[in-house]
């Protein structure tokens, strides 16, 4: 599928954010929410807690619902999400939504050692130390996670 205008790009999205169906979990704070749209005006709310508004970081347009941030931030387009994740492709526009996604890689990665039985059955030792650094790795990302999730509260 491809994409003439950038403006065809923010309708797509917009479907997809709309979407209702199963739960959709913050993993900052493991609240349930009913779709991706709502999860992320959540995230928003996450990044400014504590203040009264919402103050797009771009042009310093003020709200006073994350919501109304949430949908000026397209105005600005696509491309000005400064926050890449270093996994994949995806880009966001707030902190708070990289470290929610970020949890997504983190249960990948669980799921893959998990089903990992080369440490368990015969295999080479250069299979077990990559599969040992791949473990340690994944734990350090996990301890990051937690101490920026620690920081939301602090």
């Amino acid at each position: 599928m491809s994409f003439e205008t950038e403006r065809e790009i923010q309708m797509h999205v917009a479907t997809h954010l709309l979407t209702e169906g199963s739960s959709h979990e913050c993993h900052l704070c493991r609240r349930l929410l009913a779709t991706p749209l709502k999860l992320q005006a959540h995230l928003i709310e996450h990044t400014f807690a504590g203040c009264g508004s919402f103050t797009c970081y771009l042009c310093s347009a003020v709200f006073t619902a994350a919501q109304g941030l949430q949908q000026h931030m397209l105005e600005h387009g696509l491309a000005a999400r400064p926050y890449d994740c270093s996994r994949c492709s995806l880009r966001f526009f707030f902190r708070a939504e990289l470290d929610n996604h970020s949890y997504s890689h983190l249960e990948e990665d669980a799921v893959a050692m998990s089903n990992s039985s080369v440490l368990l059955d015969g295999g080479d030792i250069a299979s077990k130390v990559s599969i040992l650094y791949s473990m340690y790795v994944l734990l350090c990302n996990m301890v990051k996670v937690i101490v920026t999730d620690i920081s939301y509260w602090n």
